[in-house]
């Protein structure tokens, strides 16, 4: 019976697309069962191409690079594969592909989250609980803005750290920002 569980990185000229003596380079990657193709968007000398290892004979300084590159290339993909079979992902080619690209993980932002939350909580919360979470995002942007300097930050850079630095923000700064009293001690745990 045939083995579905393997994994193979290859290295492939397109020869019917010779201009000026340079071909360009694929990889195709094969992943239980499944393969694709996709470009390196590079071009090589075709005359310097062994195809049983599968790289450029070294006779310069041109293909020592590009060998360098494709194992380059290779590894980073071998190690896109483990780190999917760590984490019991689907594999196929096109998640080695994504996950090599860093394209497979949605990242998403603390500010994306505070109006997707004020987007589908407007029909349930009441109007008050409502004001609140607009005024909490508006601290949020406001230290983001003075302490980080950058308008938003991903989720998965919140730490202890941003939560204590948050914290002390708000006891100290609010006052002067909203131009009102201080926060209470109530007021900044929530």
């Amino acid at each position: 019976m045939k083995n579905q569980k393997t994994f193979t990185v290859l290295f492939q000229l397109r020869s019917d697309k010779i201009v000026d003596g340079r071909t360009p380079i694929y990889v195709r990657i094969n992943a239980h069962g499944k393969r694709s193709r996709v470009s390196l968007k590079k071009t090589i000398p075709a005359n310097l191409w062994n195809p049983k290892t599968r790289r450029l004979e070294e006779v310069n300084r041109e293909a020592i690079e590009v060998n360098i590159f494709l194992d380059e290339i290779e590894k980073d993909l071998i190690e896109a594969y483990n780190q999917l079979i760590k984490e019991r992902k689907l594999i196929t080619p096109q998640t080695v592909i994504a996950r090599y690209r860093g394209e497979d993980q949605i990242r998403k932002t603390l500010i994306q989250l505070s109006e997707y939350h004020k987007f589908n909580m407007k029909s349930v919360l009441k109007p008050g609980t409502l004001k609140n979470y607009y005024t909490t995002e508006t601290y949020i942007k406001r230290f983001l803005e003075i302490q980080r300097n950058t308008d938003d930050i991903y989720l998965e850079h919140l730490d202890y750290a941003f939560i204590i630095d948050f914290e002390n923000f708000l006891r100290r700064n609010v006052a002067q920002i909203q131009k009102s009293r201080p926060l209470t001690n109530n007021g900044v745990m929530k």
